[in-house]
């Protein structure tokens, strides 16, 4: 197979950079930039610093509304200064994603160890309809036909998780040789990943649903439900190194109806907000604001999304789907 684009050196993917107008004073400098971070990736973070096409010209591309030339003024460590706040921002995100995780798990595991602590293995207290739901899957030939119910599936992944486990934590070899392998609900808890967790949370009752959500903030299991729907990606993109500030993500966070919510959320446009990652954030801000008060990473994240603002070209607000003056807001003091 015949590659669509040359190899190019670093050297020489420094010179197209430069041909196309970015300032760039130190190429040895950025050569070795180059050598730590992919130039493919690297390239995304230039998008802001390229001139816009007129009114929005696709030029072929559903996706390509702007030139491969760089603005007047464009400058390499521009660029290398949004990449780097952009990784920051990964860090923090993660931080905030931590404390979500283990407070789910220590309240799911809490609330279904108090009726019986093998009961999200044998059913006995998840939701009755939602635990036997069959969707149909689809196999290589086209035939649809019923798959396993939503609750084997989710079996089948922490069994696989918990084999993973046993490699290195003693504590799962000692509760499989204690206890004819069978883990109770608070142990079972520290193997499952944001997702099977997730998961989990959408296969119990809705009384004890409930309550988790109302230790968290919110009046509905349902709610904190959809919530977790939206906070996951973002766990996911922070995790594998990608791309975070001006990501645009597949479905809308819907609108919040008050009635949810213990304390108010800050007021977005929800047109521009439903698919940027400021919404994302500040549903996190919420949930960690209730499972820690005192917790210094609103701030945090506060203070880096902020930078952002500082850098040329960037419509920071826009590209997260920030309101204007969001951080004057009483939620971030």
């Amino acid at each position: 197979m015949t590659p669509q684009k040359p190899y190019k050196t670093y050297a020489e993917l420094v010179d197209i950079m430069e041909e196309r107008g970015m300032a760039i004073p130190d190429k040895a400098a950025a050569q070795q930039r180059l050598r730590i971070v992919n130039y493919y990736r690297f390239s995304a973070y230039t998008y802001p610093f390229r001139i816009p096409h007129p009114d929005g010209a696709s030029h072929g591309s559903v996706r390509e509304y702007r030139s491969a030339q760089f603005q007047e003024g464009a400058h390499f460590e521009n660029v290398v200064l949004l990449y780097d706040l952009d990784r920051k921002l990964r860090t923090i995100l993660l931080e905030g994603v931590e404390l979500i995780e283990v407070a789910l798990r220590t309240k799911v595991s809490y609330t279904l160890g108090r009726t019986d602590p093998y009961g999200y293995l044998n059913g006995s207290n998840l939701h009755p309809r939602k635990i036997l739901y069959r969707p149909d899957v689809t196999d290589i030939d086209g035939t649809r036909r019923p798959g396993p119910t939503r609750h084997e599936s989710w079996k089948q992944r922490f069994n696989a998780l918990v084999d993973r486990a046993a490699k290195t934590e003693d504590f799962i070899v000692h509760y499989r040789q204690k206890h004819q392998g069978a883990l109770p609900i608070w142990v079972a808890a520290e193997v499952l990943d944001f997702g099977a967790l997730a998961d989990l949370y959408q296969l119990m009752d809705k009384s004890d649903q409930n309550q988790v959500a109302s230790e968290l903030g919110i009046k509905g299991g349902g709610e904190l439900e959809r919530w977790l729907i939206h906070i996951k990606p973002v766990r996911n993109h922070a995790a594998h190194h990608a791309r975070l500030w001006n990501r645009r993500y597949s479905h809308d966070v819907p609108t919040i109806a008050p009635h949810f919510l213990l304390n108010p959320l800050p007021e977005v446009n929800h047109h521009e907000a439903a698919r940027g990652l400021y919404y994302r954030v500040l549903l996190m801000a919420y949930l960690i604001k209730h499972i820690d008060p005192q917790s210094q990473w609103l701030k945090s994240v506060k203070t880096q999304l902020r930078k952002f603002a500082n850098i040329k070209f960037m419509d920071a607000c826009n590209a997260m789907g920030m309101p204007k003056d969001w951080d004057q807001e009483t939620f971030w003091a």
